[in-house]
């Protein structure tokens, strides 16, 4: 589920609704997307805090503003872990995700390798 705060107001409100659909299209992610005008619903703007528009939220994850098409992926990336596990996504973010496991890999073992320090 992504809560997604806008306003009528908001020109840069829906380039950033058609980026996201594009987005979850290209992963194949089927998450609900709610979207809520602040202006007719205030108090919820209020309980999350909300200072700018657009803004998108999923559990812990924040967007604010207008994102670059690589923010809104790792925004993607992070609020859906499971979205490049499918294989239906395009080959580019498979490299991608096989590159980030072999750095993360790189540097458990650099960080294990080190050798520990005790102080007297």
């Amino acid at each position: 589920m992504i809560l997604f705060f806008t306003s009528e107001s908001c020109t840069w409100c829906e380039i950033v609704k058609g980026m996201l659909k594009e987005e979850l299209h290209d992963f194949a992610i089927s998450s609900p997307i709610y979207e809520i005008d602040i202006e007719k619903c205030e108090y919820i703007a209020e309980a999350y805090g909300i200072m700018t528009l657009p803004t998108l939220i999923t559990g812990s994850n924040v967007l604010s503003g207008v994102p670059t098409e690589s923010d809104l992926r790792s925004f993607i990336l992070q609020s859906f872990p499971g979205a490049c596990s499918s294989g239906n996504e395009p080959s580019r973010y498979r490299v991608f995700t096989g590159m980030q496991k072999r750095m993360r890999a790189q540097r458990e073992q650099h960080v294990e390798e080190r050798p520990r320090t005790t102080l007297n």
